[in-house]
């Protein structure tokens, strides 16, 4: 009996994990107490002082957001009391910043150089057109951002968040089977996830949008494919805009030379210059418009699906360890099967505080598809450019985990 007490007692101070929860969920305290209902504080007029995020010490401008998936940086105590409202709360993002210096360039770029090239009904056409589709993606875009994606189960439950869990990386926030978010003490709805970067639980989730800053949910998902289709609208239309007045420069060599003429109130043969500008800039404006298409075409196919982007990107490590279907030749819904916990198919063993892994399954055997060269393939290529482009440095080996399921490492 001595010897159960005394394994208990060291139990206790190592941490454990309860029956139902996930197996390697650590926790503080073996009973904590129930969530406390929030303190009760009103204005000097007599208002209701609403739900408000912890005041704590952060950064302006973050480039990554790796930090804020584990506590070892900040602390619980510190962190967990805080959470993220909207994009235009510290710390930004530092793709956030870019994305809108390129936005603002290829604005600057096409209305004072490219459109200066036409004149009477096209210059109006050229002007106003370009102008509604960027005009319509800043505003959906902004709109985007500031949208509170919050479960409206948390703030309804009004109760203390739990500063003494220990968010640590790949260790899942929320329990997959009663849906309790161990952070925010509430149970969720089965499509909220946690984003770490942000701390909240977010209403059927998606994914965490690095440049808008914000998480992308059931609020704000529609506007988010608006922003996209608008944005690359307006790139294409401005790269097709842009070689047209390029290829003045061969076609009409006099009236080029006029314009350059009147734009810089120089005529000592900057022609060349001005041309080789526009090229560049349609070649950039295209591959922006490339790229936003692409996401578009991707999410199109998500919609197709009923699939999240976090479940996509699932799917996509778990064919890489050869433990489901490639995600990309999916026609269906249908077609994904059982998750490996729910096929019963353990991949991590967590033995004596090591963890050993499963020799997974062979992967499948390659099949002829009929996406092989069609639309979808060409997608996945531009989408591994853009993983490959946007792809961070790696995380240091103290902090990294592994995860019973080969889920991002951003949200629980």
């Amino acid at each position: 009996m001595a010897h159960s007490n005394s394994n208990s007692s060291q139990h206790s101070s190592m941490g454990t994990t309860r029956p139902n929860d996930d197996p390697l969920a650590v926790y503080t305290d073996i009973d904590p107490e129930p969530p406390r209902p929030r303190p009760i504080q009103y204005y000097s007029n007599g208002k209701r002082i609403p739900r408000m995020p912890a005041k704590i010490k952060l950064p302006l401008m973050v480039t990554s957001t790796e930090r804020y998936h584990s506590s070892a940086t900040s602390g619980p105590a510190n962190f967990n009391a805080w959470w993220k409202m909207n994009m235009w709360q510290r710390p930004f993002q530092v793709e956030t910043v870019f994305l809108l210096s390129w936005f603002i360039l290829g604005l600057l770029g096409y209305y004072f150089l490219v459109v200066r090239f036409f004149s009477g009904t096209e210059r109006i056409t050229f002007t106003v057109l370009p102008g509604a589709f960027a005009a319509l993606a800043f505003l959906l875009a902004a709109y985007t951002g500031s949208v509170d994606t919050e479960d409206p189960r948390v703030p309804a439950a009004d109760v203390e968040r739990n500063v003494r869990f220990t968010k640590l990386r790949g260790v899942p926030v929320i329990n997959k089977e009663t849906h309790y978010c161990h952070i925010c003490q509430v149970k969720v709805d089965e499509n909220t996830k946690h984003c770490k970067p942000c701390n909240r639980c977010v209403d059927g989730f998606d994914h965490h949008c690095d440049f808008l800053g914000q998480d992308i949910g059931r609020r704000n998902y529609p506007t988010f494919f608006g922003a996209l289709v608008f944005g690359w609208l307006f790139a294409f239309w401005s790269a097709a805009i842009s070689l047209y007045a390029f290829a003045l420069y061969f076609k009409e060599p006099t009236m080029f030379h006029a314009t350059v003429g009147r734009i810089l109130n120089d005529h000592s043969g900057t022609s060349q210059v001005i041309a080789a500008v526009l090229f560049v800039y349609a070649c950039v404006m295209m591959f922006t418009g490339g790229a936003g298409l692409t996401l578009t075409i991707f999410h199109c196919k998500l919609i197709y699906l009923g699939m999240p982007t976090w479940r996509f990107i699932e799917l996509e490590k778990e064919y890489e360890c050869g433990a489901g279907p490639d995600p990309w030749t999916m026609r269906s819904k249908r077609s994904v099967g059982p998750r490996p916990n729910q096929a019963n198919t353990p991949m991590v063993q967590v033995d004596s505080g090591s963890v050993r892994l499963h020799h997974a399954p062979p992967p499948p055997t390659a099949t002829a598809s009929s996406s092989d060269g069609s639309l979808m393939s060409h997608v996945r290529s531009w989408w591994t450019i853009i993983k490959v482009l946007i792809k961070r440095p790696p995380i240091p080996a103290d902090l990294e985990m592994i995860k019973v399921e080969a889920t991002i490492a951003d949200v629980d």
